[in-house]
This record gives structure tokens, sequence and C-alpha cells, in this order.
């Protein structure tokens, strides 16, 4: 396990939904903390506070999720939980379905695709790795819209990111990647660490030595390095006469940087 510790920033969000294009659905999706399983809960009626639909489990897969689990119902308010060697399926606090994910051939630190939930579970990320390895950017990452029956492709990309995070900032779509750890000894210019993207546009990728400044000013950990030492969340503030969207990382050797989610560029 990586030893470098994570430190959360303060989340002040400002979304606007309206003139891009999304209907408003009451289904939605939530993981397990490993982003193997997922909770899949949509209404019948789209309506809040109804429990007219069904409720589903799945483990992502490659090409099609494998469903575990079905339920005749709908709830605004369930969740995948560990405990001990076990997923629970939770429902308003109480379990009402458990299984052990070795039996669906999950074992620990096994590489896999990775589900990301956003935003109240109406969105989420599926990442998957082209050669199975976590710390690898080859393969494909997409982002889907929670609908009821069939989930909404917004954009595929073609690089793999367990860390996805999606924004709506006036209107538009943006995208940001980070890929802490890669396999190696020193940072270079083929590692990219960040990216800023919106819809399929790339904005600005950054190197890990873009980043690092000097191959070795990094973190290392057995066979692989990294040089951002926290997981970031948005920090999203307003500027007199200009608001900023600010996307903040902290390097290995402590420095914070704040980029602006909207251009990708460093806010020096």
């Amino acid at each position: 396990m990586h030893k470098i510790k994570i430190h959360s920033l303060i989340i002040i969000l400002s979304l606007t939904l309206c003139g891009f294009g999304i209907e408003y659905s009451y289904a939605y999706v939530r993981t397990d903390p490993t982003g193997r399983f997922y909770v899949k809960s949509e209404p019948r009626v789209n309506r809040p506070h109804s429990t007219i639909g069904v409720t589903k489990i799945f483990l992502a897969h490659e090409f099609t999720d494998r469903e575990i689990v079905h339920f005749d119902w709908y709830s605004e308010y369930v969740e995948l939980l560990p405990k001990a060697d076990s997923l629970y399926l939770v429902n308003h606090g109480d379990p009402v379905y458990s299984f052990a994910p070795r039996h669906y051939g999950v074992r620990p630190n096994q590489p896999g695709p990775v589900i990301t939930a956003f935003k109240d579970g109406r969105y989420y990320s599926k990442a998957i790795s082209r050669f199975g390895k976590t710390n690898s950017a080859i393969g494909s990452t997409s982002l889907y819209e929670v609908k009821t029956y069939r989930d909404r492709e917004l954009v595929r990309y073609n690089w793999y990111c367990p860390m996805v995070y999606l924004f709506l900032i006036n209107d538009s779509l943006y995208t940001v990647r980070l890929n802490q750890w890669f396999d190696g000894s020193s940072a270079n210019y083929t590692d990219i660490t960040l990216g800023f993207y919106s819809k399929q546009n790339k904005l600005q990728e950054y190197s890990t030595l873009a980043l690092s400044r000097t191959p070795f000013n990094i973190a290392r950990d057995r066979n692989s390095y990294a040089v951002v030492a926290a997981y970031p969340d948005l920090v999203l503030y307003e500027m007199e006469g200009d608001g900023k969207a600010l996307f903040s990382i902290r390097t290995t050797d402590s420095r914070n940087l704040d980029f602006d989610i909207r251009t990708g560029t460093l806010i020096k």
C-alpha cells in the first residue's frame, strides 16, 4: 500500500446543468470503496420518494458488467459498505443483502475495471486498463450519465485513469484525470500524471517530469513512483469580476499547485 498521506481539501461547488442537454434523472449509481462493485437504483416513474423501480448490484467487467442480484424496488438511500470480508447493500441504514467479493473472483489489489461515481451518483466513470496494470495509463476511460434502463455514454477517452473528476461549469462539461502512480524509478515526459479536457478536447496535460521539475524529485514505493502527494478535491470560488474554478494538488516536495479547470492552466 502506498504510504503517502492523503489530505482532502474543502469543496465549495457551484454547478449549472441548463443548456447542456442533460435531462435530470432520479436513477443513480453508488460504488463500493474499491470501485469494482456498484449498485444502481432506478425508479419506474421518474420522481423522488417513490419505491417503484429496480435496484441491482453489478460487478464491473471490461465489456458487459455482471449482474449479481436484482430487487424489485427503488430507494434514494442505498449504499455498498464493506465489513470484514463481505460487502453489504444498505438501504436507509439497514443491511438488506450481503456477499463476499472473493466468490466472484475478486482478489485484493487485483487489477480490474474501476467505477467512480460523481455528483450524488448521477454520473460515473468506467476505467479499463488495457494490460491489467494499475500503474499504467494505457487503456480507456468512459463517462456516463445514469439513466433508467440504459445509461448514456457522454465521452470516451483513450487513456486509463481510476481517478477521474467530472465538472459542469457554466453549461460546459470538463474532465480532470489524475494518474498518481507509475511503474519506474524516475519522472519523465512520457508518463502523463494530470490532464484537463473539455468534452473530447484536450486542454492541457502535464507529465510527471513537468510537475516534478527534476527526474528524481519523486516519491517511491517498491517499483513505482509518484509526483503527486495528495488527492485533490475541487476548490471553486469567486474572485471580484471573474469566477475561478480551481483544481488543487500537492506535490511530493510539498508544493501546492492550483489549475484552472476550464483551461488547464497552472495559476501562479
